[in-house]
């Protein structure tokens, strides 16, 4: 029986999963996910991860964290997004604040061609139309998101840390538009 910190930590790590599948369109996800054991101990107001039980803590609790072990059908413009063509994005009503202000940050800095699309384009030896791929789909995830954020229907509630350490866990006021664009001038 999965503990209920077991099932904070993995919607987490499904939600992200989901993100990232958007963003690279991948094909096959289901059975391709994984697992790694990992031992969390609270220390106070800090949670400490290691992959061995941490001694002297009767505590620390073991996980699994989910983590991506086969990608070979995504980042390709010709396989078939399933996260995209089944609506998960549009139907997730509890995100977590960080990864959605990254996933904002993300939007922004290849909007304006900063580092972030600097290393995308320059490092893992992508196709213009692969890179042109995930672009388009991190802008329509954002918009997702930030669509579903403006119209009330995303909490931000997914802290699984909160959640270990107090038992409980509190949505958090999020910006939708954390980054906003700059005014034009009139």
């Amino acid at each position: 029986k999965a503990s209920d910190t077991q099932i904070a930590f993995w919607m987490r790590d499904l939600i992200d999963i989901t993100l990232l599948d958007y963003i690279f369109s991948q094909q096959d996800r289901i059975g391709n996910i994984d697992y790694t054991k990992i031992w969390i101990s609270k220390d106070g107001p800090d949670i400490h991860y290691s992959k061995s039980r941490p001694q002297n803590d009767k505590q620390a609790i073991q996980i699994k964290r989910s983590h991506i072990n086969d990608n070979d059908a995504g980042g390709h413009y010709a396989y078939a997004n399933f996260t995209k063509k089944t609506g998960m994005l549009e139907k997730i009503r509890h995100y977590n604040a960080g990864t959605y202000n990254k996933l904002m940050a993300l939007e922004k800095d290849f909007n304006q061609q900063g580092a972030r699309y600097q290393y995308l384009n320059e490092t893992f030896g992508l196709t213009t139309k692969q890179r042109d791929m995930i672009i388009k789909n991190t802008r329509l995830a954002a918009n997702i998101l930030r669509s579903n954020c403006r119209a009330g229907k995303l909490i931000f509630d997914l802290d699984p840390e909160q959640f270990y350490l107090s038992g409980k866990v509190t949505a958090v006021a999020q910006s939708c538009d954390p980054f906003p664009a700059p005014a034009k001038p009139s």
